[in-house]
């Protein structure tokens, strides 16, 4: 009888342990990373989540360092901003929740993000944009259903968690489009002079893939590595 009673209190052991190994599996591969955080070097705190296999900020970047504790410059006047071959950030007029602008020469330091995050290639969004369906459906899904973007927000569900709100863009001391539009640098390089960048629109669902001139200042997302 005592022998029966161990081998029960032996099993219950090694199925209460199997079942602790399979929920942290899948808690680490298959439950979204809503919840999650990531901190840059000026100690801001940022939402993060898992989209598919790949994990991302669910907000805007707003460092104002590079990771290695170097200053990114700021402050420049329209005809600096237009001239700038270095790393530069503009502050978002309105509101903090739009992140920082960042021309794309801050971008290609490598050194944007906090550790062990990076600025998405045109491959990485080109794969969360795929997994959510493709560039014709896949904007509604990352776009937020904040009343922030203009009417109609067309397509808009946040299902992805992704919560792009319309910081529009910057160009030397001047913010255009906020309310209709947001768009994201990428790491990867265009031309000489431009780079590519995704765009989101308050009257579109769909993801446009296009390439502006590394100058100009654009919101940035981090991936982690």
């Amino acid at each position: 009888m005592n022998s029966d009673l161990k081998n029960i209190s032996l099993q219950k052991i090694i199925l209460f342990f199997a079942i602790m190994l399979l929920t942290v599996r899948c808690n680490k591969n298959d439950v979204p990373d809503a919840g999650n955080s990531v901190t840059d070097i000026d100690g801001n705190v940022y939402k993060t989540v898992q989209i598919g296999s790949q994990v991302w900020m669910a907000e805007n970047l707003r460092a104002t360092r590079y990771n290695d504790g170097s200053a990114i410059i700021t402050g420049l006047n329209n005809d600096e901003w237009a001239l700038a071959t270095v790393g530069a950030y503009a502050i978002h007029g309105s509101d903090i929740i739009y992140g920082n602008f960042y021309n794309w020469f801050a971008v290609k330091t490598s050194n944007l993000c906090p550790a062990g995050w990076r600025i998405p290639s045109l491959v990485d969004w080109e794969t969360l944009i795929a997994g959510l369906g493709g560039k014709d459906k896949a904007g509604g899904l990352l776009k937020s259903t904040s009343l922030l973007w203009r009417s109609p927000n067309t397509g808009a569900t946040n299902s992805s968690g992704f919560n792009a709100l319309p910081a529009g863009w910057f160009y030397g001391v001047s913010t255009w489009n906020s309310t209709t539009e947001c768009t994201f640098w990428t790491s990867t390089m265009q031309s000489d002079q431009s780079a590519y960048a995704i765009g989101l629109n308050s009257d579109f669902e769909n993801v446009s893939n296009n390439y502006a001139v590394k100058t100009r200042g654009h919101s940035c997302r981090c991936i982690k590595y």
